[in-house]
């Protein structure tokens, strides 16, 4: 029996310093919806539906656009591995930069599905939901990509835990 997962996006971008404090909302990015973030180091990053990436370094009070070499727009997925920063798009499959969002390049050489929903680290491991062809995994920070997992076509959630991946699909499971 697979277990299916769901997830929630809350907009616009709310900031809470500590656990038990308040919600505070910030000037967020204004790509479109916030879909997705990342953060590496004292960077935060918001993927936006139709602006691309947007960077803050001030703790969400102010973001700039950090989207130079995006081609599609729409960024679903965020993820930040070591000096690597990865952003999946709608349509135009995985971009990677290498110094903090200023320039990104195309990485989506065997990425056969380029409506790429999520993006997950594990190690050396790049792992991409797709929408229409399950999950692809990259060993090589996305240079080359190979299909990890076919079984579900339609990826809505990924998470991985410890040596485990965990993959959403939407309409499947008991309710």
């Amino acid at each position: 029996m697979k277990t299916r997962f769901r997830c929630l996006a809350i907009v616009p971008v709310l900031l809470c310093p500590s656990a038990s404090a308040q919600w505070i909302q910030t000037n967020g990015p204004y790509g479109g919806d916030v879909l997705c973030f990342a953060a590496s180091g004292p960077y935060v990053f918001a993927g936006t539906s139709r602006g691309g990436v947007f960077l803050s370094s001030n703790g969400g009070t102010s973001w700039t656009s950090a989207g130079a070499g995006l081609t599609h727009y729409s960024v679903n997925a965020l993820a930040a591995s070591g000096e690597y920063l990865f952003a999946g798009t709608g349509g135009g499959g995985v971009f990677r930069s290498t110094n903090g969002g200023t320039s990104w390049t195309a990485v989506s050489s065997g990425l056969t599905c380029r409506d790429v929903r999520y993006l997950a680290v594990s190690g050396t491991n790049l792992f991409a939901g797709t929408w229409g062809d399950g999950i692809l995994r990259s060993t090589d920070n996305g240079t080359s990509w190979t299909v990890a997992d076919s079984a579900g076509e339609c990826i809505s959630s990924l998470a991985i835990s410890g040596t485990n991946i965990f993959a959403g699909e939407p309409g499947v499971g008991g309710g």
